[in-house]
C-alpha cells in the first residue's frame, strides 16, 4: 500500500479532488509578489503547470509567518513539490475567463420568462451558466438557502482579484454589473469594480448571517421571497419536509419525497395535445427554478 505522502497527482486529477489534501509536483509558470496580509501573516501566489495541464495550470496560495518562510523561487521554470495542498473550487468557464461563486444569504429576484414557449426543443433553457454542471461534492458546499451568484472574471481581472478571494471569507464588492445571460442572473466585474475586506463582525455580515440562520430555523423559511404572502397549495402534502431545489440536488438519499415552491420556466412538450406519446404514455419534462437552483423534473406515466 502506497503511503499518501508519496502519492502525487497530476494537476488535471488534483483539481477534481475538491476539499481534499493532495500532493503535487509542477513547474512554476508565474510568480506573485509576496505581500503582508491584513492579519499577521504573509502570503504569495504561484501558478504551476505540468504535462496534464500546461494551460492555464493552477494557482496555489502560500501563507507563512514571515516573508523569509515563503517559497524562494529563483526564476520561472523552477520545479516545486507541494504536499498536503487543499483544493478550493474555481471553475474555468472558457479560455482566459474564470467564474467565482458568491453568496450573501438573500434571494435574487425572478427573471421575466420568455414568450416563445415552443422554442424549448431547439433552444432549451440552460440549467446553469457554467459549461458543465458542478460536481455534487462541490454543490454540497453551497448554502441551501439564498442565491449563489456566478461572477465572471476576464483575463485582466483574474490576476489582480482572484487570489484575494478565499472560500468562506466575507468580502464587499463595489460596482459589480448584474445582468441576465441565458435567462440566468450573473455578475460581471468592470474596470470600476473594487474589493473591500470585510470583518466577520461587520454589521451587514451579522445581519445576513442572522437572516440565514432564521430562515433555516423556520418551518417555512425556505419559501422564496418572491412567493410571499403565500404560494398555491394545490398539490400540498402533509408530513413532507419543505426544501429548496439546492436541498434536492445535494440530498444523499436516492429516493425520497420533497415539498418546495418553484416556478416552471419551460416545458417540453409545451402543448397539452402533445403530452401523450404515440405509444400512449404521458411524458413531460419541466424546467423548474427557485432562487437556489434550476433543475429538470420528469413527469412520466401516471405522474404525467
Amino acid at each position: 500500500m502506497v503511503d499518501d505522502d508519496y502519492k502525487f497527482l497530476q494537476i488535471r486529477d488534483a483539481i477534481t479532488s475538491i476539499n481534499q489534501k493532495v500532493n503535487l509536483i509542477g513547474v512554476i509558470f508565474e510568480i506573485g509578489f509576496p505581500k503582508q496580509s491584513k492579519g499577521t501573516d504573509c502570503f504569495c501566489t504561484l501558478k504551476i503547470i505540468d504535462e496534464s495541464r500546461p494551460k492555464p495550470g493552477i494557482s496555489v496560495n502560500f501563507f507563512a509567518e514571515s516573508m523569509e518562510m515563503l517559497p524562494h523561487v529563483a526564476s520561472a521554470g523552477d520545479i516545486i513539490q507541494l504536499s498536503h495542498v487543499v483544493i478550493v473550487h474555481i471553475c474555468e468557464v472558457a479560455k482566459d475567463e474564470w467564474m467565482a461563486f458568491l453568496w450573501d444569504g438573500t434571494d435574487a429576484p425572478p427573471i421575466s420568462l420568455p414568450t416563445k414557449l415552443d422554442d424549448e426543443l431547439n433552444n432549451p433553457v440552460p440549467l446553469q451558466l457554467e459549461p458543465v454542471p458542478l460536481p455534487r461534492d462541490v454543490l454540497c458546499t453551497f448554502p441551501t438557502v439564498g442565491t449563489v451568484l456566478r461572477v465572471i472574471f476576464d483575463q485582466g481581472m483574474q490576476k489582480h482579484l482572484l487570489r484575494f478571494l478565499h472560500t468562506g471569507k466575507w468580502v464587499k464588492f463595489v460596482n459589480v454589473l448584474c445582468e441576465v445571460h441565458s435567462g440566468l442572473w450573473r455578475g460581471v466585474l468592470t474596470p470600476f469594480t473594487k474589493l473591500q475586506y470585510t470583518r466577520n463582525e461587520d454589521h451587514l455580515v451579522s445581519a445576513w448571517q442572522r437572516l440565514y440562520n432564521e430562515r433555516l430555523s423556520l418551518k417555512w423559511g425556505r419559501i422564496p421571497y418572491s412567493s410571499f404572502p403565500w404560494p398555491s397549495n394545490i398539490t400540498d402534502y402533509d408530513n413532507v419536509p419543505f426544501v429548496t431545489l439546492m436541498d434536492i440536488l445535494t440530498c444523499s438519499k436516492v429516493t425520497t419525497k420533497f415539498k418546495c415552491v418553484a416556478r416552471v420556466v419551460a416545458a417540453r412538450p409545451w402543448q397539452a395535445e402533445d403530452f401523450l406519446s404515440p405509444l400512449g404514455t404521458y411524458r413531460i419534462r419541466l424546467t423548474l427554478e427557485d432562487p437556489t437552483a434550476r433543475i429538470h423534473a420528469l413527469l412520466y406515466g401516471e405522474d404525467g
